[in-house]
């Protein structure tokens, strides 16, 4: 097993088995210059600057595992000030992606519908779909959930 693969598989099995109180936290990249990201609302105003591109992104994620799942920035002064998330299935990103939607659903426990959000610092893949934009999870850095 990869070096990478069991600090995150350490870090799932931690934030699974804390109780409920404390929030699920994941991630082992330090926090990137702020020069290197690019916010929400830049990729909103100029999406053809950023179709088909990775950027990273810090912003907080919303979702309730069953008809939205988004990135959305507070900054933002004008609508829309999100992007839509697609679904893990559709997601080719690494280990850090997969661990966090594995800390996503074990936060739901049986729920089908669970409204749940995480303050992120992520890679992503920007994407035109006929929905609009999506972004496609590729490097999972930092997720905390939003208590």
């Amino acid at each position: 097993m990869k070096p990478l693969s069991r600090i995150f598989i350490a870090l799932l099995a931690a934030a699974t088995t804390s109780c409920a109180s404390s929030p699920a936290t994941i991630g082992i990249d330090a926090l990137g210059n702020t020069n290197e990201y690019v916010s929400v609302c830049t990729v909103k105003a100029s999406p053809s600057t950023y179709i088909g591109k990775v950027v990273r992104i810090r912003a907080l994620y919303k979702t309730d595992m069953m008809y939205y799942a988004y990135l959305q920035s507070p900054e933002c002064k004008d609508s829309p000030r999100s992007i839509g998330v697609d679904h893990p299935i559709h997601t080719h990103g690494d280990e850090s992606v997969d661990a966090f939607f594995l800390l996503e659903r074990s936060g739901c426990r049986t729920s089908t519908v669970c409204p749940i959000e995480f303050f992120m610092d992520v890679d992503l893949l920007v994407k035109q779909t006929d929905a609009g934009l999506m972004a496609e999870f590729k490097h999972v850095h930092f997720a905390k959930a939003r208590t």
